[in-house]
């Protein structure tokens, strides 16, 4: 069974370039769309988000991007969230919290950024897994039963393989395009199926 490891995670991340930390962030995120966009109500504000991360994908796909735009996206990013403890903001904030970490990923270049977009992947599953179990209080058999499950697993997995690939990239820079649109690609239908409930 795979465990979620941050520190070990951090450590994978800091070897590598900070495009590829962003990319394994960027697509993190991605994952995350698609649920995202079934629950929320603000539609301008998930426009605003996915514009935010559709600019890190182009910037790594050879457009380059200033950093005032991204600090614009980020602000946009912020704003989006939903009022606090809302049920809304249960089910949405953590897929805007990983758009945003990944966009501070590629401001400040810290590996701790990245590790964080996936930190809300894996907390926005826990939330959801949470619910499925019947257990009035959160205790230790309730957490490894939400690790064991299909999806935390999947999601793990699909980590590890991102982190996998984009670390060949470190030997091999004639392929980063086409790790990334394949990246993307793999994140976009990952998304569609990432908590099992979006057809």
């Amino acid at each position: 069974m795979i465990k979620y490891d941050e520190q070990k995670l951090i450590r994978s991340l800091e070897v590598l370039p900070n495009f590829a930390r962003v990319a394994f962030a960027a697509a993190c995120a991605e994952r995350q769309m698609a649920d995202y966009a079934r629950v929320t109500r603000k539609s301008d504000g998930f426009g605003s988000v996915v514009a935010a991360l559709d600019s890190i994908w182009s910037e790594l796909m050879g457009a380059p991007t200033r950093d005032d735009i991204f600090r614009r996206h980020l602000a946009v990013c912020m704003s989006a969230m939903a009022e606090p403890e809302s049920p809304e903001a249960m089910e949405t904030d953590d897929a805007i919290a990983s758009v945003a970490y990944t966009l501070r990923a590629r401001l400040r270049g810290d590996s701790q950024e990245a590790a964080w977009a996936a930190r809300t992947t894996y907390a926005s599953l826990d939330y959801y897994l949470g619910g499925l179990i019947p257990s009035t209080e959160f205790t230790r058999e309730v957490e490894q039963r939400i690790l064991a499950h299909p999806l935390m697993q999947a999601e793990l997995e699909r980590q590890r393989r991102d982190l996998s690939d984009l670390t060949e990239l470190v030997g091999d820079k004639g392929n980063v395009i086409s790790t990334i649109v394949g990246l993307r690609a793999r994140a976009k239908e990952a998304a569609q199926h990432f908590t099992g409930s979006v057809s």
